[in-house]
């Protein structure tokens, strides 16, 4: 009997050893972002806090990029492309955020952002701003005031949907300018 409780204990420990292994090494801590741009023109990426400090850089190869985040704090960053010789009026800059998790962003004629909740929902923002815009663009005789109003009422109806996430306060910070007077005195953002 002790030879077939030690045999079980031994059996079990042995089957629960790569099931932890498995478990803590799947459970990602920080932000691995992996990009890519079919533009073939940019040569180096470099990562970004909001505030626009340099955090690290990257020769692109073959167009792909890659950074990693360990902090585990929701945060907006930026990645900017730049060509070799640096040129402001060049440089593509396309914000994501760092949660846990794998970000992949596909930069091309279309932008895609996807891999973690608050990287979905970037993507998504992006998506019903480019419909808002072609909506727009679709009408005959759109006055100024008309895209104003259009575009606060979208802005603020972004902001208020994700005030209690990163998203909310990076659409605030952003885009908060396009609000018109009456929209802004609706939104309560703690910063």
């Amino acid at each position: 009997m002790k030879k077939y409780l030690l045999f079980f204990r031994n059996s079990f420990f042995a089957l629960l050893t790569p099931v932890l292994f498995f478990t803590a090494c799947s459970q990602q801590q920080g932000c691995l972002l992996n990009g890519h741009t079919m533009f073939g023109e940019y040569r180096k990426a470099l990562l970004l806090k909001a505030d626009g400090t340099v955090v690290d850089s990257m020769e692109l190869k073959d167009g792909a990029f890659s950074f990693r985040q360990n902090n585990t704090v929701p945060s907006a960053m930026l990645v900017r492309l730049q060509l070799e010789k640096d040129d402001p009026i060049e440089r593509l800059e396309m914000p994501f955020f760092t949660e846990n998790g794998v970000v992949r962003m596909e930069i091309g004629e279309y932008i895609d952002i996807s891999g973690t909740p608050l990287n979905n929902a970037l993507n998504q923002f992006f998506d019903l701003l480019q419909q808002t815009k072609d909506a727009l663009n679709a009408k005959e005789g759109v006055t100024v005031k008309e895209i104003k109003s259009t575009y606060s009422t979208f802005y603020k109806q972004q902001i208020l949907f994700n005030r209690d996430n990163a998203l909310g306060h990076y659409i605030y910070q952003a885009y908060s300018v396009n609000l018109t007077a009456e929209d802004l005195s609706l939104i309560h953002i703690s910063e």
